[in-house]
């Protein structure tokens, strides 16, 4: 189980083939709507708690609301090096761009002193 990060497709794979179910794997994602996607990937000096920092929870609160529900902001340290990682998804692509570089900067001015 030490790769179990590696292998979600195989484990979704053998769940879908557990069910019994005769459907196609069209089936199950048929409703599944793709939404644009910006990524960007901080370097920080050591570890950055970001969720104690109130600039950077107060430019994450701010994305969500400008996204209205349109869209989601997820924040994350990487598990294997110095990186936090702002991922912004939604319908506008212009607007995923300016809330993932408002959200990415908050992060770079606290983390990176």
């Amino acid at each position: 189980m030490g790769r179990l990060f590696t292998a979600i497709g195989l484990l979704l794979a053998c769940a879908l083939l557990s069910t019994g179910a005769r459907a196609s794997l069209t089936d199950y994602v048929a409703d599944l709507v793709m939404y644009p996607q910006v990524l960007i990937n901080i370097r920080t000096e050591g570890k950055f708690h970001f969720a104690v920092s109130a600039a950077v929870t107060a430019a994450l609160k701010q994305a969500e609301t400008a996204l209205a529900g349109t869209g989601r902001v997820l924040l994350g340290a990487s598990g294997t090096e110095p990186v936090i990682r702002v991922m912004v998804e939604g319908e506008q692509r212009t607007q995923l761009e300016s809330r993932a570089r408002a959200t990415a900067d908050a992060v770079e001015s606290e983390a990176i002193r």
